[in-house]
């Protein structure tokens, strides 16, 4: 039987970026098979000969043919060995070069042949990736605009803020914007855009956009940053925050991607102002970025033993302007965070309910979370009614930007600051206050809880008063009641709180209202009403990420417990310090960390929808499987 085969194609010059990394170069116009794996522009001299693709021919040759090719390849041979030596040196690193190319072909064959081994049967697109998590292609121009559209709807300022709406759209339409970031927004976004996916030209799930996404990015942030700019940060920081809210299985990626975001920020001097000439959208956008991956890191480390990455006083970059003031392009002086945390220099415009507030406002809970989630045992501490300790200082600051920010807790009130009617208020002008809001109640629970309070003064070395718990806990109480309220403020204004470090915030603020139950272990009416607004908003959050569904599990197992915890509190002794079964309880709900991976989980029979057959009207809207919106 015959056997055809298809000769090695020769090319007659690498491409300038395998020639530059002295790789083999499959030499595929316009882009060759190296290139577009790491997303490189791929190019060519142009000087670079093609040689023609040969005419396979069968494998018919006779043995006395084979002999003579052979025998005339030999003497060939000899004729170059007994002639010029630069001839010979140019022959041999002719020789060296074909290998090389001949070696590379069989290596894209083999890869061809390896993927069209595990791939689905259906025709082959050059556009489209497929992997056990999924398909991915990049969409259409129209409904990559629409995803924009759920992504500034239900995404920007809540609580990040990386892109300009109106250049980021221009960007697209003239083909600018990277297939990274383009893949990390459909990652970010998907979750909200049930309707959406059912296009037939949406061949993608999330997980397949992110992974996309780290593939093309991966090769810029651990080879050469040269061409790297803020994008890659944009996106990195994008795909470290789905990594984190995706659960255990992904909960490692967001740590390495976190810090490969920090350190590409730094590379790229991004907490300094720009040395060179940009304009104010740019410029704007470039902080924002840099304050989004600030404010990431000090979310994701409300937890023990997870430190900041970046310490407050190396960023050095003036706060965000704002949201108006970047949508039209007018420049607006802002100050530093030294200069806001010092509470001089402070401008008018920093007392403005916007994103520089959140920012600020994160610096003063890295702080809260660094005294109280992540105090060693045998670190050292000023009591916390001594004026001078670390906790008096961080509740001052808390007072004085209340102060000044004066955040309310109804639509009303909401109204009447910002002067205008409830269809003036867009979503992105109104969350940062939300935000702001809820990161300072639970700054407040954090500082009170019965838990880490107890455990701090155990730690200075004295023995609380009675009185002074008393005063911490009902101050602590007095927050988690603001949370609650803040929820239903929220929905009276038509913006719904979609963030997921919300249901951090309601778990705390969950955890108060559970304790404060009757001593006979009945539910008070106010308190639960109050749980179950957290639990409720917890069960909303669960459609949409996945970690939430393991803050749910872990608050609606606490009231089995309360009454344990409850005594394990009152007794106050120097068991709060040690690793029993009672702080195991009370850790697993002030530790993001934890509670968004779901490891050693406490498991309980309790059904907290005991408490109320009722659940949110909107909800049944997930049930039937449209996209989420909140209700007028």
């Amino acid at each position: 039987m015959e056997l055809t085969y298809e000769p090695i194609r020769r090319i007659g010059l690498a491409c300038t970026n395998c020639r530059r990394k002295k790789a083999r170069c499959t030499g595929e116009r316009p882009v060759c098979r190296r290139c577009r794996r790491s997303g490189l522009e791929c190019r060519f001299a142009k000087d670079a000969p093609v040689d023609a693709q040969p005419t396979p021919r069968r494998r018919s040759s006779t043995a006395s043919e084979q002999g003579d090719e052979a025998q005339g390849r030999g003497s060939s041979d000899r004729q170059r060995v007994n002639g010029n030596p630069n001839s010979d040196l140019e022959w041999i690193k002719a020789r060296f070069d074909s290998l090389e190319h001949q070696l590379g072909e069989i290596e894209s064959k083999l890869d061809a042949i390896a993927s069209a081994s595990h791939a689905p049967q259906s025709p082959a697109s050059a556009t489209v990736t497929t992997s056990p998590k999924g398909s991915y292609s990049l969409p259409s121009s129209s409904t990559f605009q629409s995803i924009l559209d759920i992504y500034f709807t239900f995404c920007h300022n809540q609580p990040y803020s990386f892109f300009h709406a109106s250049s980021l759209r221009q960007k697209h339409f003239d083909g600018q914007l990277p297939e990274y970031v383009i893949c990390a927004i459909l990652a970010t976004s998907m979750r909200f855009a049930t309707g959406l996916l059912a296009s037939s030209d949406c061949r993608f799930s999330a997980e397949a956009c992110a992974d996309r996404a780290w593939q093309l990015l991966a090769p810029l942030c651990f080879g050469d940053l040269e061409h790297g700019d803020v994008s890659v940060v944009q996106a990195v920081t994008l795909l470290s925050i789905f990594d984190f809210t995706s659960g255990q299985k992904r909960h490692r990626l967001a740590w390495v991607k976190l810090g490969v975001a920090v350190r590409v920020a730094q590379e790229l001097r991004l907490m300094n102002e720009a040395t060179t000439p940009i304009s104010y959208i740019e410029q704007e956008e470039r902080r924002r970025t840099f304050w989004s991956l600030y404010l990431l890191g000090r979310l994701i480390t409300c937890g023990r033993d997870r430190p900041a990455a970046m310490p407050d006083r190396s960023c050095t970059l003036h706060l965000p302007s704002s949201e108006h003031s970047w949508d039209i392009g007018l420049e607006e002086p802002t100050s530093t965070l030294e200069h806001i945390s010092s509470r001089k220099n402070c401008k008018e415009s920093d007392k403005i309910n916007e994103f520089k507030v959140v920012v600020t406002i994160a610096s003063v809970l890295g702080r809260c979370t660094s005294l109280m989630l992540q105090s060693s045992n045998q670190q050292p501490c000023d009591p916390p009614w001594d004026p001078r300790s670390e906790w008096a200082s961080i509740y001052s600051d808390l007072v004085y930007i209340e102060s000044g920010v004066q955040f309310v807790v109804t639509a009303a009130e909401l109204l009447q600051q910002r002067q205008a009617s409830p269809g003036d208020l867009a979503q992105k002008n109104i969350a940062p206050h939300f935000v702001a809001a809820m990161l300072c109640c639970l700054c407040h629970c954090l500082l009170d809880h019965p838990f880490l309070i107890r455990r701090l003064v155990k730690l200075s070395g004295t023995a609380g008063s009675s009185s002074f718990f008393t005063r911490s806990w009902m101050s602590g109480l007095e927050y988690a009641q603001k949370m609650v309220t803040l929820l239903d403020c929220s929905r009276e204004c038509g913006y719904p709180m979609l963030w997921s470090f919300s249901g951090y915030c309601l778990v705390v603020a969950g955890s108060f209202h559970a304790l404060n139950t009757e001593t006979n272990g009945h539910w008070d009416c106010k308190e639960s009403r109050s749980f179950k607004s957290c639990m409720d908003h917890l069960s909303y959050l669960t459609h949409l990420w996945p970690n939430a569904s393991l803050m749910k599990r872990s608050l609606s197992n606490f009231p089995t417990e309360v009454t344990t915890v409850r005594d394990f509190l009152l007794k106050n002794d120097e068991t709060i310090l040690d690793e029993t079964h009672e702080s195991k309880v009370l850790w697993q709900l002030v530790d993001y960390s934890y509670l968004s991976q779901g490891k050693d989980r406490i498991e309980s029979n309790y059904n907290v929808d005991s408490l109320s057959a009722e659940l949110f009207e909107w909800q049944a809207g997930f049930d039937a499987g449209v996209s989420p919106l909140w209700p007028a």
